[in-house]
């Protein structure tokens, strides 16, 4: 895996994207010389069971309580890694985050 999150993906991405186009909607009503922007981020921590890991890749895959599985590749600041075991429960934080910037065009 390449990505550093893999196919681990947000629930609440919906109500992120419902949050941006309202913002967009909000700001197409500016002057049009003005420069306008927003940030959008949404967390979200989840429980769940190591069914997989390989330590050299750093590739893990987690089963939730609700029965999901999700693979990542946990990134350099992910610390203690080696301690963690095929069964082990951990709590991951997800985080997406989307910023946004409109201008007139030229």
């Amino acid at each position: 895996m390449k990505n550093k999150i893999g196919t681990f993906s947000n629930p609440g991405f919906k109500s992120t994207a419902i949050a941006i186009l309202i913002c967009l909607l909000g700001l197409a009503g500016a002057k049009a010389q003005d420069t306008k922007g927003e940030a959008v981020m949404s967390s979200q921590t989840v429980t769940a069971t190591v069914k997989k890991i390989n330590q050299t890749t750093r590739e893990v895959t987690i089963l939730t309580n609700d029965g999901q599985t999700f693979k990542f590749v946990a990134g350099p600041d992910v610390q203690n890694l080696a301690q963690v075991k095929k069964g082990d429960v951990i709590t991951a934080v997800y985080t997406e985050a989307l910023a946004f910037e409109i201008k007139k065009s030229k």
